[in-house]
């Protein structure tokens, strides 16, 4: 049971970045709060983690070469453009938040965890995700209005996918660890998790033009240093999730894992300058619908040479 909600702690720590807890992609994808649509959102994201979970270990290169085979660059290509754009997007949120000196703090406490491996980004998430959730549930509660009307199909799918093949990074060597039943337990634990903090932060951010909803909302209610520690520890934790497979890929290239985490994070930090919100606004989308794209391959070949090995 331990071994499971610490694959629940990191799988939820890979989605609460600065984009989820600023509220900013609630408005990009859901347009408000909607039982159904965080649903759609909740059970595609179920299905993909106990996917990765479940391969029994390995790493994404190994994975896309199963699957794709010779075309596995594809599908390589378009995860590690997601992970480098939500490695950026949290490096300008912690700006954004600290200042450009101080949010180097918690970009370096990422860069250390990910230069430890796997274990480190697991210890990490165990130890940010709870107090990402009792700080943000601090701001979002009591939950506003929920509808049922006026679904959203497309924009939870997209979401849902970016933020799987998001974490598809450190779930895929994680799942070598677990059992079949225990990595599905850890992807139900984590999607319930998602799918009410959704709804909570979806009904309090609202349709808000403005680059971070949620800040507002824990300004008026007197809860923006609370607000300012969710987001961090969030940041901290999604860096993690996004940074550690792009890392991998760098150290097959200076074959030296410091020069590769360093070369990752300069380079994320310095796209992070453009600004948390049009980094968000103007790349989200596209990765988002190449992420579903590419999570749809993974799902529909491997299904099919599963038939026809039967």
């Amino acid at each position: 049971m331990k071994k499971a909600f610490a694959a629940a702690a990191l799988t939820v720590g890979g989605v609460v970045g600065a984009g989820f807890a600023s509220g900013r992609e609630a408005v990009i994808f859901f347009g408000g709060a909607n039982v159904l649509s965080a649903a759609v959102f909740a059970a595609l994201f179920f299905a993909s983690a106990c996917f990765f979970m479940t391969r029994g270990g390995g790493d994404l290169p190994s994975l896309s070469r199963e699957v794709f085979g010779k075309m596995s660059f594809l599908p390589l290509a378009a995860l590690n453009v997601n992970y480098f754009v939500c490695l950026a997007a949290m490096s300008a949120g912690c700006s954004a938040v600290c200042g450009k000196a101080a949010g180097l703090l918690p970009v370096s406490a990422c860069a250390a965890a990910v230069y430890l491996g796997v274990g480190g980004v697991k210890k990490l998430s165990y130890l940010t995700v709870p107090l990402v959730i009792a700080c943000l549930a601090a701001v979002v509660l009591p939950v506003g209005e929920v509808s049922a009307a006026d679904v959203k199909i497309v924009g939870p799918m997209c979401y849902a996918a970016y933020n799987a093949v998001l974490t598809a990074g450190v779930l895929l060597p994680a799942g070598g660890a677990l059992t079949k039943k225990q990595a599905c337990l850890a992807a139900g634990l984590a999607a319930a998790v998602l799918f009410l903090l959704t709804l909570a932060v979806s009904a309090a951010a609202g349709q808000s033009g403005q680059n971070m909803p949620l800040a507002s909302v824990a300004a008026a209610k007197g809860l923006y240093g609370v607000y300012s520690a969710a987001l961090l520890l969030g940041m901290t934790s999604a860096m993690a999730s996004a940074a550690f497979p792009l890392s991998a890929a760098a150290e097959k290239i200076t074959r030296d894992r410091l020069v590769a985490v360093a070369a990752v994070f300069v380079a994320a930090y310095c796209v992070g300058t453009l600004g948390f919100g049009k980094v968000m606004d103007t790349a989200l989308p596209v990765v988002s619908a190449v992420s579903l794209a590419a999570l749809t391959g993974f799902f529909a070949v491997s299904a099919y040479k599963k038939i026809k090995a039967r």
